[in-house]
């Protein structure tokens, strides 16, 4: 698993529980709800993704409503980009933004968690030192890089959680959306420091 492109910092076993308690603490309940027509659940969903900075001023409503018109036209597939277009167009996004990238890919997350890749500058950060490319500010190269590297973290992940027998504790570990998503917060904390 050594070589150029997998400059891993190891997988530890605070890595695999972090996105499992915040699934377990909040976010299960938020996206049951959400998915459920709550729209105030969607407002906190948008502020605890850091997210909600990214529109107007109290236009969460019609930003979830935009949403769940994309997300019922849509049933198989989003696209990320273009659905940051129609918030665009519709004049949701807050001051000169003409893109909502991250906030499209962290929206469409929550109706297709087994396909839709989350686009995080932090993440974004951690994922250029790990697959040493340069740039990754466009999404379609981000989620390139993302699945190469996401195979080097799916094997060793599964081989830390069953030396630690942590695949015996909840179902949740081996399925394959979670682990996906605790990728993305692995990036997420190690781009916190990294630029």
């Amino acid at each position: 698993m050594k070589g150029k492109n997998n400059k891993f910092v190891e997988i530890t076993k605070a890595d695999i529980f972090r996105y499992y308690i915040g699934w377990e603490d909040t976010d299960k309940e938020l996206i049951e709800a959400i998915k459920k027509g709550d729209e105030e659940q969607f407002h906190v969903f948008l502020k605890n993704m850091t997210i909600a900075r990214n529109f107007k001023k109290n236009t969460y409503k019609d930003v979830y409503k935009l949403t769940r018109e994309y997300v019922k036209r849509n049933t198989s597939e989003y696209d990320v980009n273009n659905f940051s277009d129609l918030l665009f167009q519709a004049q949701l996004l807050a001051g000169d933004n003409k893109n909502a990238i991250v906030a499209a890919s962290k929206i469409l997350w929550i109706y297709n968690k087994e396909k839709t890749i989350i686009y995080d500058s932090r993440a974004k950060n951690a994922l250029k030192n790990i697959s040493e490319k340069k740039g990754l500010d466009d999404y379609t190269d981000y989620c390139k890089a993302w699945k190469e590297q996401y195979k080097v973290f799916k094997s060793r992940y599964l081989e830390k959680i069953k030396e630690n027998e942590i695949d015996k504790l909840d179902s949740l570990f081996k399925q394959e959306w979670f682990i996906r998503r605790t990728f993305d917060n692995y990036l997420w904390y190690r781009g916190k420091t990294e630029k």
